[in-house]
């Protein structure tokens, strides 16, 4: 019984035909086509119009919703809705076409890059690059001070092992400074190698980026707690938004000393005839207004003139980053009520100078305002304990929780032995094999404004000479180079005796190939020197009406979403060598950015104007990639500044024209002329000449002469063949087919890929695509699995 689900409902009633197709269409493919589904269904009452608001289904009518095709208990589909297309019923059958498409189709959307991957096995990258794509759970954890540290106690992170010294002079010693949070925030600038615009005399020369992890440093230097006052509002208002003409904000922003929130005062003016709860929140910024993110929240009763709210113990505020204070009333009135956010800093009245006022006005009932006047408010921080560095993996998935942390002395805690918490995605859908080759370098060419996930995928696969598919249950499945050779070993899941409809059998010179040219990139080195450069003049706008104080957002983290707040701007720099133009990887970078030296800073784009180089007033925070460098820049002044001449210098990585490999079979091209085979190996992996050579030599061994074939067989009304159910065959399959008229007998084939066509009126048919497994047997060295070679080898 087929069953068709979508977003959760079962739309089978209503579906007049659904078109299958999944898996490879060619035996020489190492990555499958994207599977798709086709849906016609009837549409008689509108009910699959995206634009009905009406229909039972509207909220479930957008692309990426779930769609699930079932027979019985055997799932035949699993992927998400690409597009839905319906017919005008004027002219039209009054259906709706829904194309679905499986997980590949999804990883075919979404750009990636990676951090740099050396030394790295097929189905590790693979993991990384699925689940950077599908936005997979990073590692993270955490080290914590207590007090400050003493000289030689040390954290460990990774293969990276920092020292704490009174005095850091050699590469990974970190200054211990007076308190714990100077010593996380020194532990923080070496692991992300800040400059002297951030933190002074932190680490020792010769420290490097940390290439796994990144920091968060939730006590800062000066956590020792203050009072930090904020004047009235500009003209009575801080007005930034309203709802439907009713619901209205107002908050005040501030920017504290930093500590852990303790108090706040405020000077309100209260109307009479109302008693309900006023409600506070502490919000983050988001580019000049509140950005929904409460870090803290209470309340307290209406009250007249200047109110405290303190020990609130809340979170630890940092100093630099602006925050906001909003205050929450509902404001009771004769048809219902709205919330009323109301400025602090800022004073009305009740006679309606304000827009929302009015809107409130029309109804009838008592109502009343609360608001403040033309008074400065204050907050105020208590000293800080203890301090947390935060860790976060700098690539999504479960690689991370393989980072390991350790510590000595009696102050530091670490809080794991190794992270914890990152997660592969798609979660639960991961079937992959490690590999049978290791490969050198990979994600140097991978950028996020070119680059997508599938891309990435195949030339994984391709390097490994591996099959990568998505599985009818969703299953991301990738197998390596010894695949089709363990399947010549397996028994055959279905045994085909003239029972199928259909049988495509061909012998033809298309499948010919007796000159192999295989290409495989090498990769090199530059010397050390410039690896990416700034061909602009890149502007950072000031802070202006909004302040002068920045908000210190910092980027260290590629995999981060992007924020942009007053006063930055995120500039992606790809590696290149500078002396050919050609786009290249990169290494050891040079870090932090030498003022005067990687950039400069003037208050006008033809460097007339003010140098404002070594003012500390622009801040770079760096986000590196293998193929590229995000350049986070947060502009402290007012008014504009203009970066120069901006630089990264490190270590390219190149990858050289690819060399080309010809492997002939001059006896077939006697008989049938030369028939030419492009294959590539895109990624350098270890041993790649010696590796190309026996690919090639392996492509002649099987199709230098003519083989008679079977691409495809079908069958129409028939669902079971012996006791073998043919929904049960899936990709990977192995199925024998004996046929008297084509003088086949028992030859064997893997399923490469399948088709199904479901109609409301007609039999199902099901289609096999198959290709060829050899019918040598072959040796089992060292392992009891069958198949499984000691050695890192294509069988020929």
């Amino acid at each position: 019984m087929t069953a068709i689900i979508l977003d959760g409902t079962d739309i089978t009633a209503y579906v007049r035909s659904c078109e299958i197709v999944t898996g490879f269409s060619d035996p020489l493919q190492h990555v499958a086509d994207v599977g798709t589904c086709y849906l016609v269904v009837n549409n008689e009452d509108r009910r699959f119009s995206p634009n009905n608001t009406s229909s039972p289904l509207f909220s479930s009518l957008l692309p990426y919703r779930p769609v699930v095709v079932t027979e019985g208990a055997i799932t035949l589909f699993t992927g998400v809705v690409q597009s839905i297309r319906p017919e005008p019923g004027q002219y039209g059958n009054r259906q709706c076409t829904i194309e679905c498409v499986d997980l590949l189709g999804v990883l075919q959307n979404h750009l990636i890059s990676l951090p740099l991957q050396e030394g790295q096995s097929p189905g590790y990258l693979l993991r990384l690059i699925t689940s950077a794509a599908l936005r997979g759970a990073r590692a993270t954890g955490s080290i914590t001070f207590s007090a400050a540290p003493s000289a030689n106690d040390t954290v460990t992170i990774g293969d990276i092992t920092y020292t704490f010294k009174v005095t850091p002079s050699a590469a990974y010693e970190v200054k211990i400074g007076a308190s714990a949070t100077e010593a996380a925030a020194n532990l923080e600038a070496a692991i992300h190698t800040t400059g002297e615009d951030q933190i002074s005399g932190a680490y020792g020369a010769g420290t490097e980026k940390h290439p796994d992890v990144t920091a968060a440093n939730e006590g800062a230097a000066g956590a020792s707690g203050g009072t930090a006052t904020v004047p009235g509002a500009v003209n009575g208002y801080d007005y930034f938004g309203k709802l439907a003409g009713i619901n209205y904000q107002r908050a005040q922003k501030f920017t504290p000393d930093t500590g852990s929130l303790d108090a706040f005062s405020v000077t309100l003016e209260q109307t009479a005839y109302d008693t309900t709860n006023i409600t506070w929140e502490i919000q983050t910024d988001a580019g000049g207004v509140p950005s929904g993110t409460v870090i803290a929240t209470g309340t307290f009763a209406p009250y007249t003139g200047v109110k405290t709210v303190s020990g609130i113990g809340g979170p630890v505020l940092s100093a630099e980053q602006n925050y906001w204070l909003v205050l929450r009333k509902v404001i009771p009135f004769g048809f219902g009520s709205a919330d009323d956010y109301s400025g602090l800093g800022g004073y009305f009245d009740a006679g309606g100078i304000d827009p929302p006022h009015e809107a409130l006005k029309t109804g009838s009932g008592s109502w009343s305002v609360y608001s403040t006047r033309r008074a400065p408010m204050s907050v105020t921080t208590a000293a800080v304990s203890g301090a947390t560095v935060n860790l976060t993996a700098v690539a999504r998935g479960a690689w991370g929780n393989s980072i390991a942390l350790a510590k000595s002395g009696a102050n530091i805690a670490v809080s794991g032995a190794t992270m914890s918490g990152g997660v592969d995605e798609p979660a639960g859908l991961i079937d992959f094999d490690t590999g049978q080759r290791t490969i050198d370098i990979a994600g140097d060419t991978w950028r996020d404004d070119t680059t997508n996930a599938l891309t990435a995928i195949t030339e994984v696969a391709e390097s490994e000479w591996g099959y990568f598919w998505c599985a009818r249950d969703g299953t991301l499945t990738f197998r390596d180079n010894l695949y089709p050779f363990n399947l010549a070993n397996r028994a055959a899941d279905l045994e085909l005796n003239e029972e199928h409809n259909y049988q495509d059998t061909v012998m033809s010179a298309e499948d010919i190939i007796n000159r192999a040219v295989v290409s495989y990139v090498p990769r090199g080195s530059t010397t050390s020197g410039v690896i990416a450069r700034a061909q602009q003049i890149l502007a950072v706008p000031g802070r202006g009406t909004v302040g002068s104080t920045s908000s210190n957002y910092q980027r260290w983290n590629p995999s981060d979403d992007v924020t942009q707040a007053f006063g930055s701007r995120t500039y992606t720099i790809p590696y290149v060598d500078v002396s050919t133009g050609q786009i290249v990887g990169a290494r050891s970078l040079v870090l932090p950015l030498v003022p005067g030296t990687d950039y400069s800073v003037y208050d006008t784009q033809d460097k007339s104007g003010y140098n404002y180089t070594n003012s500390k007033r622009v801040k770079f925070s760096l986000a590196v990639t293998g193929g590229g460098i995000e350049v986070h820049m947060t502009n402290t002044a007012t008014g504009t500044l203009y970066v120069h001449d901006l630089q990264v210098r490190g270590v390219g990585v190149i990858a050289y024209d690819p060399l080309n490999l010809v492997i002939d079979d001059t006896v077939s091209q006697e008989d049938y002329g030369r028939r030419v085979r492009d294959v590539s190996i895109p990624l350098q992996i270890d041993g790649g000449d010696a590796f190309a050579e026996q690919v090639g030599r392996f492509l002649l061994a099987r199709w230098a002469i003519p083989l008679a074939r079977v691409p495809a067989v079908y069958f129409e009304g028939v669902e079971t063949v012996g006791a073998v159910n043919l929904y049960t065959i899936e990709v990977g399959s192995v199925v024998e087919v004996t046929e008297t008229q084509t003088a086949l007998s028992a030859e064997r084939h893997r399923v490469l890929g399948i088709a199904y066509s479901l109609h409301e009126k007609a039999a199902p048919r099901i289609t096999f695509l198959l290709a060829p497994l050899t019918g040598n047997t072959y040796l089992t060295l060292d392992d009891a699995v069958l198949g499984l070679l000691d050695q890192n080898r294509l069988v020929l």
